[in-house]
């Protein structure tokens, strides 16, 4: 019997030490868990010290808050996230009725997965909750009322809106696309969907007096409401099919005639002659539209900025064409060498400059057209 002890311990010593180890590992876990859920904590709370310290003392740095707070979503779960939303609101610094001055911005919030649920507990009254620039892919609103919510510039990718009211709205510029709006409770009344992606998004309910201007609505699935009472607002739209909506073709150029009041739309370019308003006379041939000249001296320059954000989608798909005409007459000038430029700037949204084209008429010319 004393000949097999060794063999007996010897198996046995195998078959236990697996569990301990596995024991000890999963310690491990509980305790980084646990250390994990300790710190969090500190930062949430150590946080919300700050902020209402800031807030009593009337010490308030909306950007040093802001810092502040886009530091704490790095580094906490979407419980707190939420947590931190709320409370922000409920102190009023994510009001859209709020003046600009006194607003939080939290454009880059990491809001990904947070869930906004209605409960016995929360009842989810967010109007006028301002949440622009947010990124917030999967993050879910259900049963709660947001009237003159502010999502613009967000990031919603596969945001789901569930039986919420959400009248007045505001998603400009944002990307919805792939989102869900569920549910017979859903109101989408007077939405601004202006500028945004609604690529392959979902809505249950018909979409009534929106504004759809260069919106993107490709491959969705959103029934239009053609009441008469209730008719959306398209323009420059690219409707589920893919095909082109109603396009604006109107002119760009404000007073591109000279017959309003001059500084209203032209500005005068810093060291250079300005250039001046002249009607018209006997010694000047009639005006090819309206009653007015441009009067340029030597080295005269004015200038006008365009907003071309409503094209954005015939631009993105190279389907954006423009048209410039002018017509120019000389009809005094002695210099043989006069010469007259037009110089088009085109800018990306961030004002940096990606294109310049200049248009210049030949030497020796009375009068000319482009």
């Amino acid at each position: 019997m004393s000949a097999c002890l060794p063999i007996i311990l010897g198996v046995f010593t195998l078959i236990y030490t697996i569990p301990q180890d596995q024991i000890a590992k999963d310690n491990r876990l509980q305790d980084e868990k646990q250390a994990n859920e300790i710190r969090q904590q500190n930062i949430y709370d150590k946080y919300l010290e700050d902020i209402t310290k800031y807030k009593s003392d009337g010490n308030i740095n909306l950007e040093i808050i802001r810092l502040k707070t886009l530091n704490a979503f790095s580094q906490l779960d979407i419980q707190r996230k939420r947590s931190i939303i709320l409370f922000l609101y409920d102190i009023g610094f994510i009001h859209r009725n709020t003046t600009e001055k006194e607003r939080l911005r939290l454009d880059g919030a990491d809001l990904t997965g947070v869930k906004f649920i209605r409960s016995s507990t929360f009842h989810c009254q967010l109007d006028s909750i301002y949440l622009s620039g947010i990124l917030a892919s999967n993050i879910i609103f259900s049963h709660c009322r947001m009237w003159y919510a502010n999502f613009d510039q967000a990031l919603l990718i596969n945001a789901q809106f569930i039986n919420c009211s959400m009248s007045y709205s505001s998603f400009v510029s944002a990307d919805v696309s792939q989102a869900k709006f569920i549910g017979e409770a859903n109101n989408a009344e007077r939405i601004d969907f202006s500028n945004s992606k609604l690529i392959e998004m979902y809505m249950s309910l018909p979409m009534r007096n929106a504004n759809l201007t260069n919106t993107d609505t490709f491959n969705s699935q959103i029934i239009f409401s053609y009441n008469l009472i209730r008719v959306n607002y398209f323009l420059n739209t690219r409707p589920p099919n893919g095909t082109f909506s109603i396009i604006d073709t109107s002119q760009l150029i404000q007073d591109g005639s000279a017959d309003a009041e001059y500084q209203k739309y032209w500005l005068q370019r810093s060291g250079y002659n300005a250039v001046e308003q002249l009607n018209e006379s006997e010694q000047i041939p009639d005006a090819i539209d309206g009653k007015s000249y441009f009067k340029l001296f030597f080295n005269s320059r004015a200038f006008q900025d365009i907003n071309v954000r409503h094209y954005s989608l015939f631009i993105d798909s190279d389907n954006a064409w423009f048209n410039l005409s002018a017509y120019f007459a000389c009809p005094f000038s002695q210099h043989r060498k006069d010469i007259t430029n037009i110089y088009l700037r085109f800018y990306d949204e961030n004002i940096i400059g990606i294109k310049t084209e200049i248009l210049e008429s030949n030497y020796n010319q009375t009068s000319f057209k482009y």
